[in-house]
């Protein structure tokens, strides 16, 4: 028995760790910007702290976004 070909799937390249909707903002943030600073996203995005890390955090774990720090007017920067 084989089964009849379907019409491809519209899910198939659906990752559910971006497509969370503040992930894919961070994501779509950073695909325009290249890179930004913590504060930045936070700002831009208009979240809590703990909003914005706890996601890059699982974006930085999958692959997808790297992290770097960085000293500007003797503060660092994250």
């Amino acid at each position: 028995m084989t089964t009849r070909p379907t019409a491809t799937d519209p899910t198939d390249g659906f990752d559910d760790l971006v497509h969370a909707p503040n992930r894919l903002r961070i994501c779509a943030l950073l695909d325009t910007a290249g890179e930004a600073e913590f504060g930045t996203v936070q700002k831009q995005l208009g979240l809590s702290a703990s909003v914005p890390s706890k996601h890059a955090g699982a974006l930085i774990a999958a692959g997808y976004a790297e992290q770097g720090k960085a000293v500007r007017t003797t503060r660092q920067r994250v």
